[in-house]
């Protein structure tokens, strides 16, 4: 597996309760260059979540001047950084499941989310399925 596999548009089916507010129905974007989620450049890709119909930005805080750029480390995508309104540190991890079908390669994106204290987890998961 390497930074391409996670390239991809996906629906996110289950929501966190830490840190931004990230709620099923989502999109969920990865490297696609349409919102403001960079491709892949060395061991950084961009990432981003928009409503649902794909409008308005959830995540990162400022994306058109402050995209999210993840790291590519052992298999994942990770990111960090102090939150600009709560002053907490914000982590995110995303790894990706790939699981071979008749139809091609289901992949599915899932995410540790952790907001200042550790206690504080929310995680939440995504696919790319009709």
């Amino acid at each position: 597996m390497d930074i391409l596999d996670f390239i991809g548009t996906y629906t996110i089916r289950a929501g966190c309760g830490a840190g931004p507010r990230i709620e099923s129905g989502q999109k969920l974007f990865i490297g696609t260059g349409t919102h403001h989620d960079p491709p892949p450049a060395a061991d950084q890709i961009g990432v981003s979540v928009y409503s649902s119909d794909g409008l308005l930005p959830v995540f990162p805080e400022d994306p058109e001047n402050d995209p999210a750029l993840f790291r590519y480390v052992s298999e994942r995508l990770i990111w960090e950084r102090e939150s600009t309104t709560s002053q907490e540190r914000l982590y995110v991890e995303i790894s990706l499941s790939r699981q071979p079908t008749t139809g091609g390669l289901y992949k599915a994106p899932y995410s540790l989310v952790l907001a200042g204290d550790p206690e504080q987890v929310g995680s939440w998961g995504a696919d790319n399925q009709p």
